[in-house]
């Protein structure tokens, strides 16, 4: 006998209850719907946007030192899925920020700005944060930043075409911090005290791709500290303008004179005064490392003796001094059937002129009459001193 099994099919009706997402309420945990935004400017550069999801793209260049403003836009993605709309910014409890991966920095309550600035050289990045009730939202928001510092390598000096062995009459200027792109270099103050160039034909503007230097050639003298102003543009937008000075020699001053007994080949009745000088740059302050000194005589000696004398005219020379102090020496010893002989210093000294006669120095070159001048005089020899005379 077959047994029969009776199957019962029973039915159920399946209630599923969709809790709607109330108009500003957010469950604790991670919000999907909530995006971090933030967007950055400094001086005239951006503003630069990131959100978070999308990718951070590449670094900004931007000036060291130099504030970054930024500007917290956080808030819902709208719509949601279920198709409501929520309010911006709802839900958004708390805002932080922080540098690479240091601490996270909380922006206080109804504030959504804060400020950075790079000190030192080195890629950083600024990462933004916000929390929907207590947990902070997946997705953070960030960008990356070049700190670029444009850095001189030695103070730039003019010697009127001269080339002056412990100065420097080119110098070159590098953009640290970046290393590739589209470098421009332009002078904007001073375009008759410098010329650029960088390895072409000088100018006032030089181009260069994944080249960060630019060289700078004296033209002529400051007449101002940083009154010569090179901006520096890259991929098109300019990072900063750098300002530098063209140094140049322009006065000896006389700090002193001192008179004293020489002899020579066994006589003794010479004298010789030295002059004391200071070589100073257009702004006061003596030069800062020995420099060539060259005399140039503008005319032959002229007799102030009667009877006429028959010294000879002294050298014009050429050595090198130390313009924070050195001396100028005004010697003579003549005897025998010299006219007349010279005597020691008298004290008082003595009125008797025997000759003159016009002279100049030039510094940055042995090469008699060039480099600069900085000194105007009148050479003037007594029969027991000598004195450089305005």
């Amino acid at each position: 006998m077959m047994k029969k099994h009776t199957v019962r099919l029973a039915f159920f009706s399946c209630l599923v209850l969709l809790a709607a997402v109330p108009t500003g309420v957010y469950a604790a945990g991670p919000n999907p719907y909530i995006q971090a935004k933030f967007t950055a400017t400094t001086g005239s550069l951006g503003p630069w946007t990131s959100v978070s999801g999308e990718a951070g793209g590449e670094a900004h260049y931007v000036p060291i030192g130099q504030q970054i403003d930024f500007v917290d836009e956080s808030g819902v993605i709208n719509p949601m899925p279920d198709g409501q709309n929520q309010p911006n910014p709802g839900g958004i409890t708390k805002r932080e920020w922080c540098k690479d991966s240091g601490a996270w920095i909380e922006l206080p309550q109804g504030t959504v700005t804060w400020t950075y600035a790079a000190a030192e050289l080195g890629d950083f990045i600024i990462k933004e944060r916000v929390w929907a009730n207590t947990t902070p939202n997946n997705a953070i928001c960030s960008m990356k930043f070049t700190p670029v510092e444009v850095v001189q390598d030695n103070d730039l000096w003019w010697f009127n075409g001269a080339n002056a062995a412990n100065y420097h009459e080119e110098v070159t200027l590098t953009a640290q911090g970046a290393t590739t792109g589209t470098f421009k270099w332009e002078v904007t103050a001073g375009a008759d005290k410098v010329d650029l160039n960088n390895g072409g034909a000088d100018a006032d503007t030089i181009t260069a791709t994944d080249d960060n230097t630019v060289q700078v050639k004296s033209t002529g003298v400051s007449a101002a500290v940083n009154d010569v102003s090179v901006k520096l543009s890259i991929n098109g937008a300019v990072i900063c303008t750098h300002t530098m000075t063209v140094y140049a020699p322009q006065v000896e001053v006389q700090t002193g004179v001192t008179d004293h007994n020489f002899s020579y080949m066994g006589h003794n009745n010479g004298y010789e005064s030295r002059h004391n000088f200071q070589i100073n740059d257009q702004f006061s302050n003596a030069l800062p490392h020995n420099i060539e000194l060259n005399e140039h005589w503008t005319e032959g000696a002229q007799n102030d003796h009667t009877p006429a004398t028959n010294w000879t005219q002294a050298n014009d020379d050429s050595w090198v001094v130390n313009p924070a102090g050195d001396i100028d020496y005004l010697r003579a010893c003549w005897w025998g059937t010299a006219v007349p002989n010279t005597t020691n210093p008298a004290n008082p000294l003595g009125a008797t002129e025997v000759y003159h006669w016009d002279g100049e120095h030039y510094v940055g070159t042995a090469t008699e009459g060039s480099g600069v001048r900085v000194l105007t005089r009148v050479w003037q020899y007594y029969q027991d001193h000598g004195r450089r005379i305005e």
